[in-house]
């Protein structure tokens, strides 16, 4: 199996014989990651912030 033409937006792979195996256009192909957040998590993030805020205060007034 070889390549015999290549193009910029496709490429044909052809048998010994002439016969067409493949043909491949050029495309995009996009996944997109979908989630929900839960509430636990975003108490836990809000959370902790506080506690790094409250802790740079801390170390900033003392100093």
């Amino acid at each position: 199996m070889e390549v015999t033409e290549s193009k910029a937006e496709e490429v044909v792979y052809k048998q010994d014989n002439g016969e067409t195996t493949a043909w491949l256009t050029n495309f995009e192909e996009k996944m997109e990651l979908g989630h929900e957040g839960t509430q636990k998590y975003k108490n836990i993030f809000y959370a902790a912030v506080l506690i790094s805020f409250v802790y740079l205060g801390m170390l900033f007034w003392l100093l």
